[in-house]
């Protein structure tokens, strides 16, 4: 039994603190040698394309052990990711409030402040801000709408921009998304920067009244919210690498969202669906 409760505890341990991950350059001598690094488990959806003919990665532990397996030369740019984030200099409160003020004067944007999460806002500043958007702007922006639940029980919510948001119109729809991988919040902040500019650009800027008034346009600005809200737990000044959600497979955690639409023929990985790296 104390065998036991010492094995549980370090499982336990293990799934509070993340792998580490390194930036890898990665030389190919052609892309077609991307499907080789794939099909061995190292997930090369978001890399940079150097002149040199190399790519640049950020790959966990696990996946680096893979590379080392293959016939491929590399070299570790940064070596313990979380360590390098953490030893970058923040923004001055002087330096943030130049940039609020610099999106004013150019954009006509000054209601999305930075988060406290690295800059970046938490789960809980985005849902703020979706309440705060509709007591300001309440004839164009309608309340959060549950669309669902996660697996760990968080609502999950979005919002509609439009003249009359309450109503369904014969109008064009788009819908806008952010944080299918949960380590992306600056596409959760792209997405609502566009809201805020909608929103209070709205009967000044053409275009942005034009938009208003002839589109129904729809927002959910974090789609994974129990891998973001893992990143947090995890990295409260930012920088967490998980991407994937939180669904517990029996051993290893986590579905990648952004691999889990149709036809199977194209997402499916070596590994079955979605890897679990």
């Amino acid at each position: 039994m104390r065998r036991l409760f010492f094995l549980l505890l370090l499982i336990f341990q293990f799934s509070l603190f993340p792998q580490n991950y390194k930036q890898v350059k990665i030389y190919v001598e052609d892309f077609s040698q991307i499907k080789d690094l794939y099909a061995a488990g190292i997930a090369v959806d978001h890399f940079e394309k150097t002149k040199d003919n190399s790519v640049i990665q950020f790959l966990s532990d696990q996946e680096f052990d893979r590379l080392k397996m293959l016939n491929f030369r590399y070299e570790v740019l940064i070596d313990d990711w979380y360590a390098h984030y953490n030893s970058r200099a923040s923004l001055t409160e002087a330096e943030k409030q130049n940039i609020i003020a610099d999106s004013k004067m150019n954009f006509g944007v000054e209601g999305l402040t930075f988060g406290s999460m690295g800059g970046y806002l938490t789960l809980s500043e985005v849902y703020q801000k979706l309440d705060s958007m509709k007591i300001l702007f309440p004839n164009i922006i309608t309340s959060k709408i549950q669309i669902g639940t996660t697996l760990e029980n968080r609502p999950m919510y979005a919002v509609k921009i439009s003249d009359n948001p309450d109503i369904n119109e014969n109008e064009p729809g788009v819908l806008y998304t952010a944080l299918t991988h949960a380590r992306e919040p600056g596409g959760m902040m792209t997405v609502m920067y566009y809201m805020y500019w909608l929103l209070e650009n709205y009967g000044t800027n053409p275009q942005a009244t034009y938009l208003v008034n002839n589109r129904q346009v729809y927002f959910i600005p974090v789609v994974n919210p129990d891998g973001y809200e893992y990143n947090r737990s995890t990295n409260p000044n930012g920088g967490g690498m998980w991407r994937k959600n939180r669904k517990n497979n029996g051993g290893s955690y986590g579905v990648d969202l952004n691999r889990n639409f149709g036809p199977e023929n194209y997402w499916n990985s070596p590994y079955g669906g979605s890897s679990t790296s």
